[in-house]
């Protein structure tokens, strides 16, 4: 088990930069520092009466990692979280779904660092922890696909992505999910919007009208689901060509509508 030492000279400096920007600062930074000893002291005296493998070790590691994440230390992070995940294991297995928390908290860790290789790892091993544990049409195992699509989307591969949504898509609506179906639709949207791909619009649309049904959803959310849809496909026209003078004029006499509304301003009438 790492030990976690705090040097004083290096909290010094820092608290005299900050005694430049006024109390408040140093407050928080007191506080900060404050609470981090409290942290490191549980660990210490957890380890000393109930050892290095006591499973009480995992929160205050967890708050002291994110301590660090919150700062910006991702190294220092970085370190907690792997002694945490390495605890959880030597308790619960390797296998263990639990561990799921933590894999997450890590690969937001190593993505801060730009370590995209550990990061991929870390997606593809948090997918198969759900896998082992959940057939493919359980909620849970539905989230874990939404989730490595988005890492996927979040990383550029758009392909990949929508691969993923698609397959998501079609166990869905074999349930009749809809809460899940909107959310999905709204990632696709995203998904076909950055990788420049058709009919990005269209998903909102039909998230759009899936909301008309549902009571959770009232005007105010239906309103801005549909100027949502009126902004992207604006942003998509935009996008696809330049206009000719034969288009400028054929719209002068006759303004586009789009998704059925002539502007942006009319969703407030059509709702």
């Amino acid at each position: 088990m790492t030990h976690f030492v705090f040097h004083p000279r290096t909290i010094a400096v820092g608290l005299l930069m900050l005694s430049a920007l006024g109390l408040p600062q140093q407050i928080l930074a007191l506080n900060l520092v404050d609470e981090r000893a409290k942290l490191q002291s549980q660990i210490e005296h957890i380890i000393d009466t109930e050892g290095s493998d006591a499973p009480a070790l995992y929160r205050p590691l967890k708050q002291l990692g994110l301590h660090h994440l919150e700062q910006r230390e991702y190294q220092q992070s970085a370190e907690i979280f792997k002694s945490a995940l390495s605890l959880m294991r030597r308790n619960l297995g390797v296998w263990a779904i639990e561990q799921q928390e933590m894999l997450h908290l890590l690969l937001r860790t190593y993505a801060a660092l730009g370590d995209i290789n550990k990061a991929n790892r870390l997606a593809s091993l948090q997918y198969q922890l759900f896998a082992r544990e959940y057939e493919p049409h359980e909620e849970p195992m539905l989230i874990a696909s939404i989730r490595l699509g988005d890492w996927y989307r979040n990383t550029m591969r758009y392909g990949e992505a929508r691969n993923i949504y698609d397959e998501v898509r079609h166990l869905i609506s074999e349930q009749e999910q809809e809460d899940l179906q909107i959310g999905l639709l709204r990632r696709e949207a995203l998904a076909l919007y950055l990788a420049e791909r058709c009919c990005a619009a269209e998903k909102l649309d039909q998230a759009y009208r899936l909301m008309q049904d549902m009571p959770e959803f009232d005007l105010s959310d239906r309103r801005e689901a549909k100027l949502a849809v009126v902004d992207l496909a604006i942003l998509e026209q935009k996008r696809s060509r330049v206009p000719t003078f034969g288009d400028l004029e054929y719209h002068a006499d006759s303004p586009p509508r789009i998704l059925g509304l002539r502007r942006r301003e009319d969703v407030r009438v059509a709702t």
